[in-house]
């Protein structure tokens, strides 16, 4: 018998199962089948029959003329194309959500030089977010694969650069990213009015170091805004955006002291999220701060020592250039070196009203920003005010002119009222410059219909002298029979011609003596409804803090000598 010199595969389903390999050698007809257990097989020839003896037990087969070899490597490539259809198959079934990512694993094992099953077993890695995976079978198969797929190896290969590019930001966040793509699609319904966005940048400064989230804002125009904070200055940002207004970009704006001020901008994706780069803005160093002098006088325009300066910025979230606190020195000067922003400058000193002024520093500035405060002696009062009122504009409340009335009266001293529960809020005592004040303000932006001409101020003429006005009795004065004053009063707020509204504050001087009287129109107790008031309001006394030091001093003198 010759033996069978060549290299052949058989498939004998029934005696062994799975496939097994016969590999047989020029020089040795003996073949060793590898399967769960070793068999020891004898392969010859008898005429035109093929004999095959296993462990004693011989099958013949019909030979026939030519001998087909079968290679293993046929068999792999066989096997291969059957799990890339399972695997398309799976994609399609279940909507690609990788759970084709096995099958086709193993047929790119098998058949590794293949370019279709390289093709789809890249593009099912990226799907499920292995880009670097997707990049190296890739890389080894370009050429193939843009040969089997001319027209979809260049989209791939965007793709796979992309989740690569994303695979390198912190991981949080490509878990965010991640879920917010998986809901593009959802269960949205077709009819809702708002549609979500997303977009995600890095903010840095020169140095490529995270800028904090305290130090911008960012505006757009939709809702429900959101902003999360990831790692090395990563941020993504989530709105939604009413599908009836137009697209305009999102403004990101920063801030803060010892920053460049900057605006960006940058729209969020309607599906998916929008990659809106990296922003960078310059972190300043002591080299851009600025000079500032700051001199603080009092009302003769003399320097005032030992003032307060402190300088406050106004887009400082942090405040990490805020409380900027200095003293003036013996000719009333601060000097230093700040930031460029937008600043508020106080000057504060006891016993004197405390002044302010604001204040811009431009970053190109090289001469010094010059500053000028004067503090004015604080003044004291004490201002009477008592008033009546009945609830008005409520449709289910009926009044007559019997129903009881709200009455109340109070006392502020220096700005301070005497019964803080018992508040005025459309009247209070307030000092500009050497001048104490009373400001009245209505506390309703809304009046009942048929309530025209009901707000009014004016001021009661107390100069001896002028006839029926000279000599008036403060206590004197009817608040029921208030109309009879109107004519009588100097007007500072007339009659108003149409529904009382919202109106700016009237400011009068304080002086010391002066009877106030009018209607104003505020709100009941809880703030529910409004009322009309009744009033009468008396600066009884009235003095500066250098007065008060002064009769204390004196009062000091007159006890030393007594002793």
């Amino acid at each position: 018998m010759r033996p069978v010199v060549a290299r052949f595969c058989f498939l004998i389903a029934t005696l062994f199962g799975p496939l097994v390999l016969l590999t047989v050698a020029q020089a040795e007809p003996l073949v060793t089948l590898q399967t769960d257990a070793q068999s020891v097989l004898k392969i010859s020839t008898e005429g035109n029959q093929l004999a095959i003896e296993i462990d004693g037990t011989k099958l013949r087969f019909p030979l026939a003329d030519e001998a087909t070899s079968i290679s293993a490597a046929t068999l792999s490539s066989r096997q291969a194309n059957r799990l890339l259809l399972r695997g398309l198959e799976t994609q399609l079934l279940y909507g690609g959500k990788q759970k084709e990512v096995g099958l086709l694993a193993e047929a790119f094992r098998l058949a590794p030089d293949d370019a279709r099953v390289a093709y789809w077993y890249a593009r099912s890695l990226v799907n499920a977010g292995s880009g670097k995976a997707a990049q190296e079978v890739l890389a080894a198969h370009r050429d193939a694969i843009a040969a089997a797929y001319p027209g979809l190896s260049k989209r791939l290969a965007e793709q796979i650069e992309r989740r690569v590019h994303l695979e390198s930001l912190p991981v949080k966040l490509v878990r965010a990213i991640d879920k917010i793509n998986a809901s593009v699609g959802g269960s949205a319904p077709f009819f809702a009015d708002k549609e979500p966005r997303a977009a995600y940048f890095r903010l840095v400064d020169q140095h490529e170091q995270p800028i904090e989230a305290s130090a911008f804002q960012i505006s757009c125009n939709g809702q429900n805004e959101r902003r999360q904070s990831f790692e090395r200055g990563y941020y993504l940002f989530t709105y939604l955006h009413h599908r009836s207004s137009n697209i305009s970009p999102c403004e990101l704006r920063v801030s803060q002291s010892g920053l460049q001020r900057k605006t960006f901008e940058f729209t969020g994706a309607a599906e998916g999220v929008a990659d809106a780069g990296t922003f960078q803005v310059k972190r300043m160093g002591e080299e851009d701060r600025r000079p500032v002098v700051v001199k603080v006088v009092d009302a003769q325009g003399e320097p005032l020592a030992g003032v307060t300066v402190t300088f406050n910025s106004s887009n400082n979230r942090r405040r990490s250039e805020r409380n900027l606190t200095f003293k003036t020195d013996e000719q009333g000067h601060v000097e230093t070196r700040i930031f460029p922003d937008n600043y508020s400058c106080y000057a504060s000193l006891t016993n004197y009203n405390r002044a302010s002024q604001s204040f811009e520093i431009e970053p190109d500035s090289l001469s010094p920003n010059t500053l000028k405060l004067k503090l004015y002696r604080l003044m004291k009062a004490s201002v009477k005010i008592k008033w009546r009122g009945k609830i008005i504009g409520n449709p289910n409340l009926t009044l007559s002119p019997n129903d009881p009335v709200s009455t109340g009266e109070i006392e502020l001293h220096n700005g301070v009222q005497s019964h803080p529960y018992s508040s005025v809020p459309w009247v209070r005592l307030l000092q500009k410059d050497d001048q104490l004040q009373l400001q009245f303000t209505e506390q309703t932006h809304y009046g009942p219909p048929g309530l025209v001409g009901g707000s009014w101020i004016g001021r009661v003429d107390t100069s001896a002298g002028s006839g029926v006005d000279s000599g008036v009795d403060f206590e004197a004065i009817d608040l029921t029979k208030l109309e009879e004053w109107k004519e009588k009063v100097k007007q500072l707020r007339p009659n108003i011609p149409d529904l009382p509204g919202r109106h700016q504050p009237v400011t009068v001087a304080a002086e010391e003596g002066a009877i106030f009287v009018g209607k104003i129109l505020s709100r009941d107790r809880n703030g529910r409804y409004p009322q009309l008031l009744d009033f009468k309001i008396l600066v009884a006394q009235r003095s500066d803090a250098q007065q008060d030091e002064s009769a204390e001093l004196d009062a000091s003198g007159d006890q030393e000598e007594k002793k």
